[in-house]
């Protein structure tokens, strides 16, 4: 797909409608609407994310609706929970339309402590960790603010 100066990242597709559509949402939902009419659709792609810690490789599953699902991730450096993979995928997204990046729940039981920092951090949700953990304290008090309008 090229570079994004303001990502500082380069992001590619396996994904021929991902690729045509540039990755951004409301192109890729005009294509798939072209496609399949009103029908719920997902696309699996194949991923790879270049950046300054190096390349790392993911499957991810694009849906309909703006979910992401980061289904497998090959990390560009093994077992540090800093680096700019997570956060460039999580820019992205949230930038070509897409939401925040959800970890499935088999990718989180193989190291839940990796994926419990991005969660915490707000970089990627889940279902599995938000019914665990409860809800996240930056969340917590953006909810009471918004009550207290």
């Amino acid at each position: 797909m090229g570079e994004n100066e303001d990502l500082e990242c380069e992001i590619s597709f396996s994904d021929s409608t991902m690729l045509e559509g540039e990755g951004i949402y409301s192109n890729i939902k005009k294509i798939m609407k072209k496609d399949v009419g009103d029908r719920d659709w997902m696309l699996r792609t194949f991923t790879t994310i270049i950046t300054q810690s190096g390349e790392s490789n993911f499957i991810l599953h694009f849906w309909g609706n703006g979910d992401v699902y980061v289904i497998e991730y090959a990390p560009s450096i093994e077992g540090v929970y800093y680096n700019l993979d997570i956060t460039a995928l999580s820019s992205w997204s949230q930038v070509y339309g897409w939401h925040m990046p959800k970890i499935s729940d088999d990718l989180i039981k193989k190291d839940i402590d990796l994926w419990k920092h991005f969660w915490e951090t707000g970089l990627v949700g889940s279902d599995l960790l938000d019914k665990r953990y409860g809800v996240r304290d930056y969340l917590q008090g953006k909810e009471d603010n918004e009550l207290e309008k």
